[in-house]
């Protein structure tokens, strides 16, 4: 049987133990454990998309065309208003665009035309991106399936 002051130095132990963790739950302590927990979630957000792949480029074939070049160029655009802004993802525009491609040499033609334009995420500058750069960082997996899926459906062998 354990003696009286082990117990004590025991039961002590666990006293300071519990003030230490009561100590961690004031508000101020858990702001600043939230802010860090943030923090650390948005650096693995901004390496994972750094880590993901880029586009290849290929060389536009102009004779397979399905639309002149100026509806490549309004699509890049519409694009580009489509995932500009915090909060504002216009999927479905996005989705349009990706249903009226047709051939490979179509896509291929959106990369060109969209080219590379300046990112901010949340507001905060992240440099030139290219189309797929930006559709993988403004969409989600599921949202970037869709895509895929639409691209696949047309016989298109190409994934964001």
């Amino acid at each position: 049987m354990p003696s009286k002051t082990a117990i004590k130095k025991v039961g002590s132990t666990a006293l300071t133990a519990g003030k230490k963790a009561l100590s961690l739950m004031q508000p101020s302590n858990l702001l600043k454990i939230g802010i860090g927990v943030v923090g650390i979630g948005v650096g693995i957000y901004f390496i994972r998309k750094q880590l993901q792949k880029t586009p290849h480029e290929e060389e536009v074939n102009t004779n397979k065309l399905s639309y002149p070049q100026s509806q490549y160029n309004d699509w890049a655009d519409t694009l580009d208003v489509a995932m500009t802004g915090v909060g504002h993802t216009d999927e479905e525009a996005i989705y349009a665009i990706f249903h009226a491609l047709i051939n490979i040499d179509d896509l291929h033609a959106l990369h060109a035309a969209f080219g590379t334009r300046y990112y901010r995420f949340f507001g905060i500058p992240q440099g030139n991106y290219s189309l797929t750069q930006w559709l993988q960082s403004d969409m989600n997996d599921d949202e970037i399936a869709i895509i895929n899926d639409i691209l696949a459906s047309k016989g298109i062998n190409y994934s964001f």
